[in-house]
Order: C-alpha cells, then sequence, then structure tokens
C-alpha cells in the first residue's frame, strides 16, 4: 500500500487516500495485524490515520520502536498513538509491539521447523538456541513490569504457595517451586487433577495460587484458579496467549510470549524457557526484597545438601 504523496504531516481534517499496488497488497505474506489496520482505516481520525500510514508502510522497522518515537516519526502526539493502538484492538502500547514481535516471526521459519535432515550437529544446535533466544528477546520487549511487581508483594504476602501446572508447563512449575522453597516459602506443586482440586478446595484466602498453562486452556488448572478465587485466593496465571480462559480465572495474568512455529510433530521449547524467564524475574525480585531472609534461608538449605554429599 502507498500513500499518495510523500509526507505524512497532514492538516487537521485532511484525510489519507491510498492507492493499492495490486502485486504487492494484499498478498498471501501480508500480516493480519496489517490487514486489520487496513480495515479500520476509515474509523480513525486523520491524526490516528497518520499513525496507520507509517505502521502499514514500515511495519518491519517497528520491533522495540517506543510509542514516543513512533509518534515523533508520525508528526502525532504519544497520546494518538495510545489511541490509535486501542482503537486496533490492543490492550496497551505493550501489547501492540508484542503483535510486532510475532508478525516479524511469522515471517521467517522458527521453532523446529527450520531444522532439516541434511543440518549438521551444529546446524541444528545453532538453530534451536537461536529460536529459544528470540522468544526471551521477544518476551524483553513486552514485560508487564507492574505486573510483576504485584505478583512480587502476593509471593511475600502468601501464606502457603501452591503452583498448578501439567504437561510440558510442570516443568517450569518444578522451576519456580524449588527456588521460592530454598527462599524459605512454603511451596508445592500440583499437576494431577484430583489433588489440584482437593489442594484448591481447601486453600484458604492467605494462600496464592499460581496457574501455569502455555495455551492458556488447561481444563483442570483453569478450574483450580477459579475454585481457588472463590475461596478468597489470591491467584496468578502464566501463560504465552491473550484471550484465553486462564485470564477470566486468574486475578492477576503473567504473559511470556510464544513465537514457535514447529511443524512436525515435536514441541520447540521457546515458550517454556520464555516462562521460565519470566519467572525467574518475579523470584529474583523477591529475594531482593527479602534479603535478609532469603540469604538466611538458602545458607541453611546449602549446609544441608553439603553434608548430603559428605
Amino acid at each position: 500500500m502507498k500513500e499518495r504523496g510523500t509526507e505524512l504531516n497532514l492538516k487537521q481534517g485532511d484525510e489519507l487516500e491510498y492507492e493499492f499496488d495490486k502485486k504487492d497488497w494484499p498478498g498471501m505474506d501480508t500480516p493480519e495485524m496489517l490487514l486489520n489496520i487496513q480495515a479500520k482505516m476509515h474509523s480513525l481520525n486523520p491524526a490516528q490515520k497518520k499513525v496507520a500510514a507509517y505502521v502499514v508502510d514500515n511495519y518491519h522497522k517497528l520491533e522495540g520502536m517506543t510509542s514516543k518515537e513512533l509518534a515523533n516519526l508520525c508528526g502525532v502526539s504519544e497520546p494518538t498513538v495510545t489511541r490509535f493502538v486501542k482503537e486496533m484492538g490492543y490492550e496497551n502500547y505493550r501489547w501492540f509491539q508484542l503483535n510486532v514481535a510475532k508478525v516479524h516471526m511469522s515471517n521467517k521459519k522458527g521453532g523446529y521447523s527450520r531444522v532439516s535432515d541434511d543440518d549438521s550437529v551444529e546446524v541444528v544446535c545453532h538453530k534451536i538456541i537461536e529460536d529459544n533466544l528470540r522468544s526471551v528477546a521477544a518476551l524483553a520487549k513486552t514485560l508487564d513490569y507492574g505486573k510483576l511487581e504485584k505478583a512480587k508483594e502476593w509471593v511475600i504476602q502468601s501464606r502457603n504457595i501452591l503452583i498448578l501446572a501439567q504437561g510440558r508447563s510442570v516443568v517450569t512449575a518444578y522451576s519456580l517451586r524449588i527456588r521460592l522453597f530454598r527462599l524459605g516459602f512454603n511451596c508445592l506443586v500440583y499437576n494431577d487433577p484430583h489433588t489440584m482440586a482437593v489442594a484448591t478446595s481447601l486453600a484458604q484466602g492467605n494462600d496464592l495460587v499460581i496457574g501455569i498453562s502455555t495455551y492458556g486452556r488447561t481444563k483442570d488448572v483453569v478450574e483450580g484458579l477459579v475454585r481457588a478465587r472463590q475461596r478468597g485466593c489470591k491467584t496468578i496465571g502464566v501463560t504465552s496467549y491473550r484471550g484465553v480462559p486462564i485470564e477470566e480465572a486468574s486475578e492477576l495474568v503473567l504473559h511470556a510470549i510464544d513465537v514457535d512455529s514447529g511443524d512436525f510433530g515435536f514441541e520447540p521449547t521457546g515458550a517454556t524457557v520464555a516462562q521460565m524467564v519470566l519467572l525467574d524475574c518475579l523470584y529474583m525480585l523477591v529475594a531482593l526484597q527479602t534479603k535478609e531472609r532469603s540469604q538466611m534461608a538458602i545458607q541453611e538449605t546449602y549446609e544441608s545438601l553439603h553434608k548430603l554429599r559428605m
């Protein structure tokens, strides 16, 4: 899509007009995000249309760009950018950036689909490592620090911490559990539907329940969070997707990002790695906030483990 003329600095009330290059727009590879912007173009005010025009023509430059930088490039105010992303259906600019990252990932083969039978051991390892690093990099651009701060306070204030997970999310759950356990927190993991039901049925108001589900749809985890919330517990959902059941079940949601696109039967670990890094941030925030208690607990557990090795 090309704008008529070369300038974006329109006067208030002016309308942007577009002519389409039918060879290039829309095409099979046109990101859905851009199609959505075009579909809503008629409902935007002139200032928002400036932002829309820049995004469509320069979406490959948007990754990592701040809302202030985007506003300056479009010749509009920062609140205009905020209103634009909300008009497009995104909760905030951070979530808009997350989708920008996904657009970039979707334009590249990612996950295990990039691996071929002809690859050497070195090439296979390089591709897998690169994809996992990409997931963590995407997380860095979309992390909600306010929610992490709130989650940290809830961990510190809790009497017991119950972590619900199934499938490969259990790996993430046990990673968080052992870390918090060594800081002196009473923390348990439940991955069986029956024990989840029992534990969340007995949970009390000063307990914290954390549910981990990559796709946000694990039935037993979601139901456990709902049950715990009904009993007055604080609940945190951890997922890599938006608009999924775990969000409704949780009082607070921590989003990682899934940029995997593997397509030959295996499950790439990018989403799991991103979730573990996300929860590692939470762990470190808790450790720093409870430094004296944490150092004492870690020292005591270290001494006990050292004796076991002797």
